[in-house]
Parts: C-alpha cells; structure tokens; sequence
C-alpha cells in the first residue's frame, strides 16, 4: 500500500467566514458524529472489554476512554453553538439517528474474548447511546 498526500483542496475549510449554516452545519455534525457515534463506541468498546481477556480487555477499556473523551468534545462543542448560535438548537433537535446495519452472525465466544464485540453489543451500546444523549441533550437544550 502506497499513501500519497491528498491535493491541498481537500484540506480547505467548507466555509469561508462564520454563517448560520456553517454553526448549523457543525452543530448536526457535532451531534451526529461526536455525541452520538462517538458515544455508542466509547459504549460498545466498554461492554466487549467486559467480554473480552487480559490485554485484549484492557485495550478495549483504552479505546472506551478514548472515544468517550471524542464524545465530551463534542458535547463541549455542542453547549458551545447552543450558547453562541442558539438558533442550532432546532438542527440538533430535528436530526435523524443514523442507524447502521448491523448483521446478526452467530455469536463465536472466542472470538468475542478477543475483542471483537457479538453484534448484541453494538445494538446494545448504540441503543443505549443514544437514549442516554437524547436526555443529556435535551438538558443542555433547556
């Protein structure tokens, strides 16, 4: 595998100078992305540390504090916009919950030990998640 760099235009920023749909735009992102993707993973790596043995465990509970540090970021970015653009309230409230498709395979036990979480864990992780940020949202909200 070669890695090439990507053409500057790729790094360039979406929006030239701060603008309601910029603020919107971050703020779905932010709760899309961050608040909720972000947080059913830090969830799911929790759960299949639970699953999981020795320093495959402990990995997991690493990358759980991780992505659950990825998801404070994005509720600190989120009580940021509600804050300065509270009109970003109405594009988090109305955003649709992204469910992925998960397959249902028979669930092998040695390899859940080895970190890979049967798919009951990520729908619990990703259900839970997302019940857990609809209240902390509409807190911050409030």
């Amino acid at each position: 595998v070669e890695l090439t760099p990507l053409p500057i235009a790729c790094a360039q920023p979406r929006f030239a100078a701060r603008s309601p749909r910029a603020l919107e735009l971050l703020a779905h992102e932010a709760w899309l992305e961050g608040c909720l993707n972000e947080g059913a993973a830090a969830e799911e790596a929790r759960l299949a540390a639970e699953d999981a043995e020795g320093a495959v465990s402990h990995m997991l509970a690493t990358i759980a504090r991780d992505e659950h540090r990825h998801a404070e970021l994005s509720w600190a970015v989120l009580a940021w916009l509600f804050e300065v653009a509270p009109a970003t309230r109405r594009a988090v409230a109305g955003a649709p919950v992204l469910q992925p498709n998960v397959i249902e395979p028979p669930v092998d036990r040695a390899v859940v030990r080895r970190g890979v979480p049967a798919s009951q864990i990520t729908a619990a992780a990703r259900s839970h998640a997302e019940t857990e940020a609809r209240v902390r949202l509409r807190t911050l909200a409030a």
